[in-house]
Formats: C-alpha cells, sequence, structure tokens
C-alpha cells in the first residue's frame, strides 16, 4: 500500500548538500573527482583489464579492516562527485571507488551484469565489499544476472598473463 497523499521530504538542493559537508568529506569529494576523472580517462585509453587490475590493488602493507560507516560514506561522497561534479558512467564510478577504498586500505571488487530489456543488452557496474554492494541499492542490483566472477578477479589474470580478452568480430 502506498502512501500517495503523505508529504514527500523535500531533497536537498545541490549547493545546501555541498554546505552541509565537512573538512574531511571535501577532502574525499575531491581525490573522488580527480580519481573520477583519471579512470574514466583510463578506461578509454588503456584496456578495461589493465585499469581494473591496478585500481583493485590495496598498496603492499596497507591493508585493514575498514567501518561500515567509513566505507558507505565514501561511496556516497565517490558517487556524489560522480553525479554532480564530474558525471561519468557506472564503471567509471566503479572502478574509481575502488581505487580511492583500495587507497585507504579497503579492498572491494567491481562485479558487472547484465540485462535485456526490448531486445537491448544493458550492462551495469557496482562494487562489493565483504559480500555486500556498496555503491547502489540492491534492488537495482537484483535487475542484473551478474558475471559469475567480479571484474576484478578476471582483470588480474589477464593483466598477470598478458592475455587479453578476446572480442569476436574484431
Amino acid at each position: 500500500m502506498s502512501d500517495r497523499g503523505a508529504p514527500q521530504a523535500a531533497r536537498p538542493t545541490k549547493w545546501a548538500l555541498f554546505r552541509s559537508l565537512g573538512v574531511r568529506d571535501w577532502s574525499v569529494l575531491a581525490e573522488a573527482a580527480l580519481t573520477l576523472t583519471w579512470m574514466h580517462v583510463a578506461l578509454r585509453m588503456l584496456t578495461p583489464a589493465r585499469v581494473i587490475g591496478r585500481a583493485t590493488v590495496v598498496p603492499a602493507g596497507r591493508a585493514r579492516a575498514t567501518p561500515p560507516e567509513t566505507l558507505a560514506r565514501v561511496a556516497w561522497l565517490v558517487g556524489v562527485a560522480g553525479r554532480h561534479l564530474v558525471p561519468v558512467p557506472c564503471l567509471s564510478r566503479s572502478v574509481a571507488l575502488a581505487r580511492v577504498l583500495a587507497r585507504r586500505g579497503a579492498s572491494a571488487r567491481i562485479q558487472i551484469g547484465v540485462r535485456t530489456i526490448g531486445g537491448q543488452l544493458e550492462a551495469h557496474a557496482w562494487v562489493v565489499q565483504d559480500g555486500r554492494v556498496i555503491n547502489d541499492d540492491e534492488a537495482t542490483v537484483r535487475q542484473y544476472a551478474p558475471f559469475d566472477r567480479p571484474l576484478g578477479d578476471l582483470c588480474q589474470r589477464w593483466g598477470q598473463t598478458g592475455v587479453r580478452p578476446r572480442t569476436p568480430g574484431v
């Protein structure tokens, strides 16, 4: 049952959203904007295997447990940057989020899923950490059939062997 007559909470304007951020948030937002730009350009210039394989690697000696609240906040800030500052597709946002988290010592995996709508194939990317989706909602992710392995695993394997995936007909 829906409450169509119930008043809706007003969504904050972009300006109100940005004014509400603290110093740490602004730092993460700036890092996110730069990382989003870099990952988006890198995905266009280099093989996805190379970019994703490197983006998901946690630097040696930096691996540590990160509180779920921190993961959620960083994911939200990267999402804000990816929607308002540097609008990029979901793959670029997911790779950038994985990179930002890896810099903080948190390992995350990029998952890709596909679906067909009206005969058209659509794909979507999201980030998974400890089995939880952290940059998307579960309802959206359930609409896609995920590949059986996270993309980072395959890309790291391709990067290590030097073998690129073959594209049919190319």
